[in-house]
């Protein structure tokens, strides 16, 4: 009984060493990782990213997120569940008016605003909505 008892005592003082170095696996990307948008897709067909700014996407404390949508700034809150589940709430934009990308700027809005899905790796967040059809590709910011 003593062994069973040091033997769980062992397994979580290695679960609990791992979880401070950072070994165990995360459910979503670290806090502070800025993404820029490589893919755009709205009803199927890729659409060509060509804004004032660079579309990004910046992961923030308390399920934070903001960026730039082109022109303007965007923020509000993602919640990255387990399992790849998504939820976005409260998305809100400044609403200044730029010569190029307007309308690039308003189908990246509306695709944030659809994703129900994630799937990422160090370098790569995809976004998709609740058919599981890809909506937003971002790389990893240098």
């Amino acid at each position: 009984m003593k062994d069973h008892q040091l033997s769980g005592s062992v397994l979580l003082l290695i679960m609990l060493s791992m979880l401070i170095s950072g070994c165990l696996p995360r459910n979503s990307p670290d806090v502070g990782t800025s993404w820029t948008l490589d893919t755009l897709t709205v009803d199927g067909a890729s659409i060509d990213i060509l804004t004032s700014h660079p579309i990004t996407l910046e992961i923030r404390e308390n399920n934070g997120v903001g960026g730039s949508a082109g022109c303007n700034s965007y923020g509000g809150e993602v919640v990255f569940r387990a399992g790849g589940n998504l939820e976005t709430r409260n998305l809100f934009q400044t609403e200044m008016w730029c010569e190029v990308g307007m309308d690039v700027e308003a189908a990246f809005l509306s695709a944030l605003n659809s994703v129900t899905h994630y799937e990422w790796d160090e370098n790569t967040l995809t976004l998709s909505n609740s058919d599981l059809q890809t909506l937003l590709i971002f790389q990893v910011s240098e």
